[in-house]
């Protein structure tokens, strides 16, 4: 089910009529997105098979279909403490960079379509945090949704991730 974020206004500059979609999810109480485009598919959680000697923000490996695909804790990699999964626990398939890559996340919410005038960037926190995994803030009501850049979350664990034993 897709929700759109466009204002009643009509947009000031042409490419504004286009919004971004956004597959929205819940880690503890924030909401995150990514680009639905990234989006391969939603599969119900599974426990991953551990891979011996893997950094701890690899959960593991699982199999969909025949193919076997890593799966990054997410929250790990966003510096969050871990957490066990829960009934609502999925992995989001998603593509980056040409690989397919699994995330445990607690709870998918829905797709957003945002404006780009409901998309703010990211607001300059403290010395030495770092945000640049988060691409900007989608605004929705009192929604505030961080929208994620996979490519970012995951720099530098690609050498990590091609070693990995998968298909």
């Amino acid at each position: 089910m897709t929700t759109t974020a466009m204002e009643t206004t009509a947009p000031t500059h042409p490419a504004d009529a286009h919004p971004h979609e956004y597959l929205t999810f819940t880690l503890d109480s924030e909401e995150y997105g990514v680009p639905i485009l990234s989006v391969q598919e939603i599969i119900g959680y599974q426990k991953p098979t551990p891979i011996p000697n893997a950094p701890k923000w690899v959960s593991g490996v699982v199999n969909i279909r025949g193919v076997v695909i890593p799966v990054v804790d997410i929250r790990s990699l966003l510096g969050m403490a871990a957490k066990d999964c829960g009934v609502t626990s999925v992995i989001i398939v998603t593509r980056v960079d040409g690989r397919t890559i699994g995330s445990v996340v607690d709870h998918v919410n829905d797709v957003l379509a945002f404006t780009p005038d409901q998309m703010q960037s990211t607001p300059e926190v403290a010395d030495g945090v770092r945000t640049d995994s988060i691409t900007g803030l989608g605004k929705l009501d009192q929604r505030l949704v961080m929208l994620l850049d996979m490519r970012q979350v995951l720099q530098g664990s690609h050498k990590t991730l091609d070693a990995l034993p998968v298909g």
